[in-house]
């Protein structure tokens, strides 16, 4: 877990901090507002704990100015003067939790653990969105022949694997259309390149980005 702690108490910052880095985490520790803003924008974390009563800009004043730049993280407040009207004002801004000092600091390790699990979590679901967001918007191929559905075929063989493929064909047989199809079903992270299609003609034309290697005909997959 890659943990932030802002908090103007020395003492109690520090030795959670000490606390979560012999537990293994990655951690790092700041005591004002505006210097922890300055560094969650050149740095990330999974999770950030604030306390709300610092001087100068306050815990929920820094919660919110990292909601309005789209910083990504969980973010735990924390206070030694918590109230209910405090802790929804705070979960309304968007903190995923709310802890009152004083705190065990096994307590506030399960909290951002949590936190961290819940990052982690959001991250995945956003990445199989854009999985699904680009199947749906996947080519469909028309048409019932043996060659087509030949095609189905294949592609539904090699689109899973990280495997170059070779299709060939005259120009405007619809070899763009099946690196279309290829494309979407590619797993998230393989390394893509650049497409090359190659037309009737025997040249060569490079566009998008897929695993493939170019055409087809309606009657084969080379």
């Amino acid at each position: 877990m890659r943990l932030l702690l802002v908090d103007d108490e020395d003492d109690f910052r520090i030795s959670n901090a000490r606390w979560m880095m012999e537990k293994g985490h990655h951690v790092q520790h700041i005591a004002s507002g505006a210097a922890a803003l300055s560094m969650l924008q050149h740095e990330s974390f999974d999770v950030a704990v604030f306390d709300i009563n610092m001087p100068g800009m306050s815990g929920l004043e820094l919660l919110q100015r990292v909601r309005e730049d789209g910083i990504d993280l969980e973010i735990v407040m924390l206070t030694g003067e918590g109230t209910l009207e405090t802790a929804v004002t705070a979960m309304q801004m968007g903190a995923c939790d709310f802890l009152t000092k004083p705190c065990s600091l096994g307590d506030l390790e399960h909290h951002c653990q949590l936190a961290a699990d819940r990052h982690q979590l959001r991250k995945e679901n956003q990445q199989l969105k854009a999985v699904i967001s680009r199947s749906r918007c996947a080519t469909k191929l028309v048409g019932r022949s043996n060659g087509m559905e030949a095609a189905r075929a294949m592609i539904a063989k090699v689109a899973p694997t990280d495997s170059p493929v070779l299709i060939q064909g005259e120009s405007g047989t619809g070899k763009e259309v099946v690196a279309q199809a290829i494309q979407p079903s590619r797993k998230l992270g393989s390394n893509l390149i650049g497409a090359l299609f190659v037309n009737g003609h025997g040249h060569a034309n490079r566009i998008g980005h897929v695993t493939a290697i170019a055409a087809q005909r309606e009657d084969a997959i080379l």
